[in-house]
């Protein structure tokens, strides 16, 4: 049953420093004026393979 309570503990603060990193970005983006950048942006950032990491056309 700890173990359960622990778990819980541990996946809810982890949910919500995502959530406060998304809403951070989101206002910074806001006070720029670019909310519209903000939407095309993905939370995680550019990954390998991204099509603008490729090199190519």
């Amino acid at each position: 049953m700890i173990t359960l309570i622990v778990r819980f503990v541990f996946v809810t603060i982890l949910s919500a420093r995502g959530v406060a990193r998304i809403y951070t970005d989101y206002l910074w983006f806001d006070s720029l004026r670019f909310t519209s950048v903000w939407s095309g942006v993905s939370p995680g950032g550019p990954t390998p393979g991204s099509p603008g990491l490729s090199g190519g056309p």
